[in-house]
């Protein structure tokens, strides 16, 4: 009888997809190049790799990212817990950064002619076009759901199930290979191997990436080696995603993290790097060089419609239509009577916990998130055979205690290290058997409410939100003596106390919530305790911090119409107006200074009273200067290498003098417009388009925020404000004179190149306007603020582009008539180069934008 040989298995190399598998192959292959079409590229062949591994890698892909993960939501008897990604996905809306350097700027000026034109708005498809990206996006905004949207296309293509939709949704060739890490996770095996002398003697070596891919593939028994994702990722098209930076739990390995990022961007030049992160994490240190940002939009009208729809009509698949239809229709109504929901629903994991709730319980009416969330977590937890209410208080102390281990604070942890957090409270049972009590509440846990979820050995819970809600539900059931001790308390290695301290900022909101339904009195004597424990002589950092929180609270607690007592704090804020000053603008962080001067305005803002408002104006004396700016010699006046031919030619003006306002005109200004008739009388219109609107764009959101420049206001609507106020709306080269000087500079503090607390630019920095006046040290030095990014502003002129498109060798071509109005200064989402003072841009009169705002000359 003679023995059976079996075949060896097939092989594939991943430059290919699994049908184009190729055996017996040494040294290299040529093969068409997927970036450049048309064009042939040389790759070596990795070491022999069965073909059925990788099958296996790409079913586990697919498998794993198949589903909308709302796990435990089981919303009817049938339980349903996940819901497929095709069924409810919609695509979200990504902010671009990069939409104003578009070379051919009249692309963007046909743009511009459209009613279409709002904010600057990145599709997947164009996102994934940059080789280099951070999407960041607040907590549940939908960061993880879209890079496993990303994987599960890639996994459709390489199992030849959907070969096309990998390219139409994402732009992506059809053989790309992609990876999805979660970054704590990478973190954690970077600290193991190291304890045990393993991997890499650096630790920002790519080769930890590497490492990690070899181990986890290992341990879900795929035999792919680290050559094969070596080489993969060296020499093929790849998608590197990488989920959660703010995740690790110290900012020492975000750090260490965002090191190594920025290593495996350069070492493996084929791969497209995707990583999330929320904003508030992604600062300072943890900011990875050469990678753009773009930040996930809130859900519009239509996304929270089309979810919803897409939502109740899987719920029942179709059993009950009837229901799904009318239970859709409800929330859609309650939501347009209701401002506080709506803007819950902006958020996806807000929006599907109302949607849950609705469902449950369509008598419930919520109108807070702590709200929301209690009733989550009470629906969740009564799947249990005993009692919810016990349920909820093991797992909120369970919550704290892994935010405030004293290794930092943890979003994951090995279960038995969970259980010996827990057991002491299981005091009905033996001291002896409470960590097996711990044990095997955490293993039912993870089977009945899905609060907590098994994540191999270790266990979490199933949203960073859910852990956060319930570590405030913690704090809330101490005693007021220990609430204030440990909200106040500075943590070892940290630099504020954590009341104050960034990684701590959501479940302290959420626990002033909590706190609120006591009372506004326990608000308010908290916060009168936590400014005594300041001492009584306090750094500017701990009252800035203060304020800042003070704010925060109120924005939490706005849809239960809660103010603070602002005249307790009058000393304290007499104190932090000196952000309006150079003294302490090199001592705060700008986004402190930011969350300060909101409540400064929200209180009333002291530049704005009727008594000092002559202060606001700055007096240009007559005389000549030169304007407009160019790039042909720099020994000629005006010159700038950056220039464009549209700032030329430079030319003398001669002005007389006039008086140039400090600010934009802010929110609280135009309200004194509306209030008294300011759209209602058409003496006011003379330029026109009287009675097309009755107020700004976004109007109820913009009161929220006084002292910030008023935006979506159409030139018409400036110049009808500046008539009401007898003044004018100013000249281009009055604007140009007043911001530049009469030396011509670059910006309107001189020639430093911008950074980060010059001026508000770029969605990396804040996303939204500013208060007028927080950057005191991007001012003229006669103390006009603001006249670099934060808003665009209306100029009286009709913008004459005389050198418009002209190379700088080509001769004018004549005037260009123009149906458009002048606007400068660059805004919130310009880059750099928008914001210098000599950049010239225009738009339609009759048009408005978040963008756009202006200010006043007489």
């Amino acid at each position: 009888m003679s023995a059976t040989v079996a075949a060896p298995p097939p092989i594939v190399t991943t430059a290919h997809r699994l049908d184009e598998s190729i055996a017996g192959f040494t040294g290299s292959q040529t093969v068409q190049n997927s970036s450049s079409p048309g064009t042939e590229v040389k790759l070596p062949i990795p070491p022999r790799t069965p073909l059925e591994a990788v099958k296996k890698y790409w079913k586990q892909m697919q498998a794993s990212t198949a589903e909308i993960d709302i796990r435990a939501l089981h919303i009817v008897t049938t339980d349903v817990r996940c819901f497929g990604m095709e069924e409810i996905y919609i695509p979200l809306r990504f902010l671009n950064p990069e939409y104003y350097v578009a070379e051919h700027r009249s692309e963007r000026s046909k743009l511009r002619e459209t009613d279409a034109w709002t904010t600057a708005n990145a599709s997947v498809k164009e996102m994934l076009q940059k080789r280099l990206l951070v999407i960041a996006g607040d907590p549940g905004a939908g960061k993880t759901t879209t890079l496993k949207r990303f994987a599960y296309l890639v996994s459709l293509a390489q199992l030849q199930e959907d070969p096309t939709q990998v390219e139409v949704e994402l732009g992506l060739a059809r053989d790309t290979f992609a990876v999805l890490v979660r970054l704590e996770k990478l973190a954690e095996h970077i600290v193991s191997s190291k304890k045990q002398s393993k991997g890499p003697t650096t630790s920002n070596s790519p080769e930890w990436l590497i490492d990690f891919l070899k181990t986890t593939n290992a341990e879900q028994n795929v035999n792919l080696d680290d050559s094969f994702f070596r080489e993969t990722l060296q020499h093929s098209p790849s998608l590197l995603l990488l989920d959660g930076l703010d995740e690790p739990n110290s900012e020492q390995q975000r750090e260490e993290l965002t090191e190594l990022i920025r290593a495996i961007s350069v070492s493996y030049e084929q791969c497209r790097v995707v990583v999330t992160s929320r904003p508030t994490a992604y600062k300072g240190q943890s900011v990875i060089p050469g990678f753009e940002v773009f930040h996930i939009e809130p859900l519009n009208d239509v996304a929270i419609e089309r979810y919803l729809t897409l939502w109740f009509g899987t719920l029942l698949q179709n059993t009950d239509a009837e229901r799904s239809q009318y239970a859709c229709k409800k929330l859609l109504t309650d939501m347009r009577t209701r401002p506080e929901l709506l803007r819950l629903a902006r958020n996806p994991l807000m929006l599907t916990a109302l949607a849950v709730v609705n469902w449950t319980d369509s008598q419930q009416i919520l109108e807070q998130r702590t709200e929301l969330y209690a009733s989550i977590i009470r629906w969740l937890s009564r799947s249990r055979k005993s009692s919810h209410r016990r349920t909820e208080d093991l797992l909120q102390e369970l919550a704290l205690k892994m935010l405030w281990d004293s290794e930092g604070s943890k979003l994951q942890i090995l279960r038995l290290a969970a259980a010996r957090k827990i057991s002491s409270e299981f005091r009905e049972v033996a001291a002896k058997n409470r960590l097996e009590a711990a044990v095997k509440f955490l293993e039912e846990e993870e089977l009945n409410s899905g609060i907590v979820v098994a994540r191999g050995k270790e266990i979490s819970f199933w949203h960073p939100t859910f852990q956060e809600y319930l570590a405030a539900r913690a704090i809330s059931s101490r005693s007021d003596k220990e609430q204030l001790s440990l909200l106040s308390a500075l943590p070892k290695g940290r630099s504020n106390r954590r009341v104050f301290d960034q990684e701590w900022r959501e479940t302290v909101l959420l626990f002033f919530g909590i706190l609120y339904s006591h009372g506004h009195r326990k608000v308010d004597r908290l916060l009168s305790s936590l400014l005594k424990r300041l001492g009584n002589q306090p750094s500017p950092s701990d009252l800035c911090n203060f304020v800042a929180l003070i704010g925060a609270i109120h924005a939490e607690l706005s849809p239960l119409d809660y103010i603070p007592d602002y005249s307790v704090y009058n000393s304290t804020f007499l104190e932090v107006r000196n952000i309006y000053d150079t003294s302490w603008a090199t001592e705060i962080p700008i986004e402190v200074s930011i969350q300060v001067a909101d409540v400064l305005g929200q209180s009333g803002d002291h530049r704005f009273l009727e008594a000092i408002k002559g202060n606001n104006w700055v007096t240009i004396p007559a005389g000549k200067f030169y304007m407009g700016s160019q790039n042909m010699d720099p020994h000629a006046r005006n010159f700038d290498l950056e220039a464009l031919n549209m700032e030329s030619p430079v030319h003398e003006v001669l002005l007389q003098e006039y008086q140039f306002c400090r600010y934009p005109v802010t929110v609280g200004e135009y309200k004194l417009f509306l209030e008294q008739g300011g759209y209602s009388n058409q003496d006011y219109w003379t330029e026109g388009h009287f009675e097309k609107w009755v107020a700004p764009e976004n109007w109820k959101e913009q009161l929220r925020h006084p002292n910030r420049p008023v935006v979506g206001v159409s030139w018409y609507e400036a110049a009808a404000y500046a008539r009401w106020a007898k003044c004018r709306l100013p000249t281009e080269a009055e604007w140009e004179r007043a911001v530049r000087g009469p030396g011509g500079r670059t910006y309107p503090w001189g020639e430093n190149t911008p950074i980060s607390n010059l001026m508000n630019y770029g969605i990396v920095n804040v996303g939204h306007p500013t208060p007028v006046g927080v950057y005191p040290l991007g001012a003229t030095p006669d103390g006009i603020m603001d006249c670099a990014g934060n808003v665009w502003e209306w100029c009286h002129d009709w913008f004459d582009p005389y050198y418009y498109d002209c190379s700088p060798t080509e001769k004018p071509r004549g005037p260009m008539p123009t149906s458009s109005r002048v606007m400068r200064g660059g805004a919130w989402d310009s880059v750099e180069f928008h914001c210098r003072s000599a950049y010239r841009d225009c738009f339609r009169p009759d048009l408005r934008a978040n963008v756009l705002g202006f200010r006043l000359a007489r």
